[in-house]
């Protein structure tokens, strides 16, 4: 068994026989810069940056950089010959004398086993604490190269980066395809059924992975083209407290549209008898008292060619003080006509939420040069 190699930061730190140094300035560049980047791009940034500043060698980052160069289906025999080659000097660690047995194996199974094998050590230094719940969905290559680099990291470094490697990880590890039907892993059944008719809209098939805060907001996602992404990664999900991950994926033609709703015992296609006598004169009519309910409108946050000062003026038309007391978020997305294609609203009181999206489907906006617009803005009625 060949001599684990440490790679902890004390100044210059030495490294796999070659006397390479780690240049801590260009070090906590590298952290800075990992820490702001987009999460897809953070795992390749890393590993490159690592080598640049002496964190890695820069004989076993090439070698690992050069798995990425061969057929996918050989990448696994690769690396696990790159980790070994003596002229690489890639360190060992808790899961290099497992490479062999991981490659026979299915994905979800190599990290199971990569979990086995690493987790007596400590703690994961990319997954830990409420992190923990992705790592069964990352790719193993892309799980053993950042661990490789992230091990080298002081703890402050790895706070800094861990939750955008770990978005990236399961992003990059998505391979979903379109199917037939709709189908939701991981998250509510009416996660699609609640947005159709803008999905539709949107005209597109998507196979997409979305990583999924624990309040429920959207962190990351994969495989979406402008429109849909604009939509998806603007819901926000019934919280469940921990991290995790969903996985949606459709055809268009496949979205049934959503009927308009309709009150129960409405029936359109029946003729409507005059009543028997005619209704009462407007002067008979007594007025029914009322007390004003004031409706406030938050900041309007849009996505698309509809400004939100236009957006603004049409909201503040909605008959929202007919709707219970309270305050939540109305979301909804406005298609290419004009017309609400869909609309929810988060609220600790159902009553409201359902009241809110009732008002804002009825209403018309503006048609957007651009297709579908997707909006969120908080109301208050009330208080």
């Amino acid at each position: 068994m060949r001599r684990r190699l440490g790679l902890g930061i004390v100044g210059w730190v030495s490294l796999a026989c070659g006397g390479f140094s780690v240049d801590v300035e260009a070090l906590d560049g590298v952290v800075a810069e990992v820490a702001q980047a987009e999460p897809q791009v953070a795992v390749p940034r890393l590993v490159a940056g690592g080598a640049e500043a002496g964190l890695v060698n820069p004989l076993c980052a090439r070698c690992l950089q050069d798995v990425d160069q061969v057929d996918p289906d050989m990448q696994w025999a690769v690396q696990a010959a790159a980790l070994e080659r003596f002229e690489c000097m890639c360190p060992t660690t808790c899961w290099t004398d497992g490479l062999d047995a991981l490659v026979t194996l299915e994905e979800p199974a190599r990290m199971e086993r990569i979990g086995a094998a690493c987790d007596p050590e400590g703690p994961d230094p990319v997954f830990a604490g409420p992190l923990g719940p992705l790592r069964a969905s990352v790719g193993a290559l892309d799980y053993l190269t950042t661990r490789l680099v992230v091990e080298g990291l002081d703890e402050a470094g790895r706070a800094a980066v861990r939750e955008r490697l770990a978005i990236g990880m399961v992003l990059r590890a998505n391979v979903l395809q379109a199917t037939p039907d709709p189908v939701v892993t991981g998250g509510p059944a009416t996660l699609l059924t609640d947005h159709t008719d803008a999905l539709r809209a949107c005209g597109t098939d998507v196979a997409t992975r979305l990583v999924v805060r624990p309040d429920g907001t959207v962190a990351g996602a994969a495989g979406l083209d402008g429109c849909a992404e604009a939509l998806l990664t603007t819901i926000t999900l019934p919280p469940d407290g921990g991290w995790r991950v969903v996985d949606l994926t459709w055809s268009a033609a496949s979205l049934v549209a959503t009927p308009s709703p309709r009150a129960a015992g409405d029936d359109s296609s029946t003729p409507k008898r005059r009543p028997a006598t005619d209704p009462p004169t407007p002067s008979a009519v007594q007025p029914t008292p009322t007390t004003a309910v004031a409706v406030r409108l938050g900041s309007v946050s849009t996505s698309g060619t509809l400004p939100p000062e236009v957006i603004r003026k049409v909201l503040q038309r909605g008959n929202f003080a007919q709707c219970p007391v309270g305050t939540a978020t109305v979301k909804f997305s406005i298609g290419r006509d004009g017309s609400v294609a869909s609309a929810s609203a988060a609220a600790g009181d159902a009553a409201l939420g359902a009241c809110l999206a009732r008002r804002v489907m009825s209403m018309s906006f503006p048609e957007p040069s651009g297709g579908v617009v997707v909006v969120s803005a908080p109301v208050t009625v009330g208080g």
